[in-house]
């Protein structure tokens, strides 16, 4: 009987895995401040409410709960699509953004409201690109 090594399997599917995550980048010619400033109000513009942020780091996470969207499991109640964006300067002099979108599904079970991430939904592909354009000029 021929023995499986176990620890190069885990190691062969661990590196299998993907992101689920999107990631869009814009540079900037506005002082980091400034662009922080539009992330902020962008993100409003886009009908995304402030779930986390930090000033000094210039970081914001903006979120939309999205109660159109339909799944065929009943316990399915709605989802969240997530703008996680950090502001910093760069080496050229200009501003960086680079905003991270999410999605998660969230369902109702035993334990209550759980969230399962999921591959990014083009809706929030397109508030990123729509935040990249706005903030990134």
């Amino acid at each position: 009987m021929r023995r499986f090594p176990y620890p190069a399997l885990l190691l062969l599917l661990s590196s299998c895995g993907g992101h689920f995550f999107a990631v869009t980048r814009a540079s900037s010619t506005a002082n980091p401040d400034d662009a922080y400033a539009c992330v902020q109000t962008q993100l409003k513009t886009l009908g995304y409410e402030r779930k986390r942020y930090d000033p000094i780091k210039r970081w914001y996470v903006g979120q939309f709960i999205d109660r159109e969207a339909r799944l065929s499991d009943a316990r399915f109640r709605y989802r969240i699509n997530r703008l996680d964006v950090l502001v910093s300067p760069d080496a050229t002099g200009n501003t960086s953004l680079e905003i991270k979108a999410q999605s998660y599904d969230v369902f109702d079970d035993q334990k209550g409201l759980d969230e399962i991430e999921r591959s990014a939904t083009n809706d929030v592909k397109r508030a990123a690109a729509s935040l990249a354009e706005a903030c990134g000029k």
